[in-house]
This record gives structure tokens, sequence and C-alpha cells, in this order.
């Protein structure tokens, strides 16, 4: 559901952006990498913001915020979308300062066109954590 996909996305930016934000970050970077393979597709969203809580593992969990008026609802909403399209939601400390969300998808048959172009990449794409 390319709807569904796209806000879960939109979410992961706009907590991404608040991350930078709270950090103070005079320059605030975000970076988005595409991995694909046979089986999945991995799109990684690093930035150089605040980091993780030290109760990581809530951080998907429904009503679980760190910001004074959120609801809490945002990854929990946006884990339950990724999961539904049979993918998985990590996230992961970036070097010198940050957070790493991951998405990885499954790759869609190749039989099956649902409307979406197939992409064949090639070659290695540097992890976002890299200055290429």
């Amino acid at each position: 559901d390319r709807r569904l996909l796209g806000q879960a996305f939109t979410n992961i930016v706009k907590n991404a952006v608040e991350a930078i934000e709270r950090a103070g970050q005079v320059d605030g970077h975000l970076c988005a990498k595409i991995i694909v393979n046979d089986a999945r597709v991995d799109v990684l969203i690093a930035d150089n913001g605040i980091g993780l809580p030290p109760d990581r593992d809530a951080i998907v969990e429904p009503y679980f915020t760190t910001r004074d008026g959120g609801t809490g609802l945002g990854l929990a909403i946006v884990k339950k979308i990724v999961e539904e399209h049979g993918g998985t939601l990590t996230f992961s400390d970036r070097p010198g300062g940050g957070t790493i969300a991951t998405v990885s998808l499954p790759v869609a048959d190749a039989g099956s066109t649902d409307g979406f172009t197939t992409l064949n990449l090639s070659g290695t794409v540097p992890h976002p954590t890299t200055k290429d």
C-alpha cells in the first residue's frame, strides 16, 4: 500500500528532523540510503540528532514518547505498517551521534508488476555513516 508506506517513511523523516532540532544542531544532517538485494530492500534513514533514549526498545510501543505533547503513536503505527508489509523496523546508534532507522521490506515477486517499476541496481551503496 503505497499510501501507508509513504505515511510510515514521512513519520520516520519527521522524527529525524525533530531529533536534529532537539539536539540544537546548527549543521543538521539527514541521509537516506536504499540497499537492494535479491530478497529484501533496506531503506536506512540516518540523522545527527539527539540519538536513541536509554529504553530504545520502548520507542515503538504505543504511548511511549520523549517529547512534551507527543502522543507516542507515530512509531507504533510505523512499526505496524511495516510489519503488515512483511518487513521489519529497527533502530541503531549512528556513529558520531544520532540514529539510524532501518526499514527492511521483502522484494516483490519479479513476475508481479502491481503498478511498480522494477529497479535493476548493481554495485554497492555506501552506508549512511560514510562520507561518500
